[in-house]
């Protein structure tokens, strides 16, 4: 059997949407064995999304696919939190959980009683990860954010532009969630890390998804550093590589992306674009808009493809401006492991290529409340009437 690089770790996911969940099925993808607690009395919101195609009974509430690709590698139980035993049961599983996880707004989790302190008690080695908009203390923590409103804090909103200074903004791309997932798994990893070396016991991480947008505007701060002044929008353009940015090739809504680096991938893109009968010379004084002209006027005559082709085969670095159905249709995703075939979808997974402990998808988003009785029997010893008991008394739902 495959050895995953988290066999035996457990993970009590109560994550909504995506950044907590994401965190919780990349290490799901690592081999931890995630139990997604929920409520039918308050559901996830995107088990009750729906989208055109959707048709038909859906019982476990899975037939919105952004909740398949998120939820990957998990098992449901649903347990009524406002009840009293509703809440000695999730207190049974955090005694026997490695990691807890929540993308709640600060102080939501001790309003049910399950508040870091009181999760550390229960358990003095579990690893608490709280992804929340601003983080549990300073002016912004009692933010209810989503998507923009967290990136647009953090500062990311307002690079995304053009030079005229009008800002466009991230396009629906809410980089604030993978942001914060990525170094949710990150902290998380170190934590089981310090806990096997014997330098931790349990341990609460405050991650802000604000914060963690802003850690990742690197640039932006290195340029405020040197000039004194906040960066502003620049388009595609790139303070020092030129030409750079996204040029119209011939066909419908076709584009590539080129950026020369240095004088030598100048030269060598001017040997292609620049015909042999123009004796303009470009060096690095000239404007970037001349190269624009000229890029343009080439890449305009050409497909996509054949413009790739050619740039690639004289050294200079471009790429294809691909869309979704393109990056899903991808078979060297599948090919490579990072995306998975369930059911149907095409799942993409941790990027991760880990020689001795492949990511691998084990288990297709999960039914609401389908895994129940198998994680209470297995994890906590319950019997078959203990169970029914507790669905008696509505604890189970």
């Amino acid at each position: 059997m495959t050895t995953t690089a988290l066999d035996g770790v457990t993970v009590l996911d109560f994550g909504w949407v995506w950044s907590a969940p994401l965190v919780a099925a990349m290490l799901g993808d690592l081999g931890a064995d995630v139990i997604k607690l929920e409520s039918r009395t308050r559901l996830e919101p995107n088990r009750l999304r729906r989208t055109d195609r959707d048709s038909g009974d859906d019982p476990g509430m899975t037939s919105f696919a952004y909740f398949r690709l998120i939820n990957r590698n998990k098992r449901s139980v649903t347990v009524d939190l406002k009840h009293p035993q509703g809440i000695g049961v999730v207190e049974e599983l955090v005694r026997v959980s490695d990691i807890v996880i929540d993308n709640f707004t600060p102080g939501v989790m001790d309003r049910i009683g399950l508040g870091p302190e009181r999760l550390l008690e229960l358990n003095e080695h579990v690893i608490t990860l709280s992804l929340s908009a601003a983080g549990a203390g300073g002016p912004h923590s009692a933010l209810k954010g989503y998507g923009a409103s967290i990136s647009s804090l953090g500062g990311m909103e307002a690079l995304s532009g053009y030079e005229t200074g009008e800002v466009v903004g991230t396009l629906g791309a809410n980089i604030s969630d993978p942001s914060a997932a990525a170094y949710g798994v990150l902290s998380v990893l170190a934590s089981l890390v310090a806990q096997r070396r014997g330098t931790s016991t349990g341990t609460w991480i405050d991650l802000s998804q604000t914060e963690a947008v802003a850690a990742s505007l690197g640039e932006a701060f290195g340029y405020l550093m040197v000039t004194g002044s906040p960066p502003t929008p620049r388009g595609n353009a790139h303070p020092v590589f030129f030409p750079h940015g996204m040029y119209r090739c011939s066909g419908d809504d076709r584009w590539i992306a080129v950026a020369a680096r240095d004088a030598s991938e100048r030269a060598r893109l001017r040997s292609v674009v620049v015909p042999a009968s123009d004796s303009m010379s470009l060096d690095n004084s000239e404007s970037t808009g001349t190269w624009d002209m000229y890029v343009s006027a080439w890449t305009g005559a050409r497909s996509r493809e054949q413009a790739v082709d050619e740039l690639r085969a004289a050294g200079v670095p471009c790429a294809p401006v691909r869309d979704g159905a393109e990056v899903v249709a991808d078979q060297a995703l599948v090919d490579r492991g990072v995306v998975a075939i369930v059911n149907g979808d095409r799942v993409p997974l941790a990027p991760w290529k880990l020689s001795g402990t492949p990511v691998r998808c084990r288990l297709p988003a999960p039914g609401i409340g389908e895994h129940t009785d198998e994680v209470l029997a297995e994890l906590l010893g319950y019997s078959e009437e203990r169970r029914a008991e507790l669905r008696e008394l509505e604890v189970l739902e």
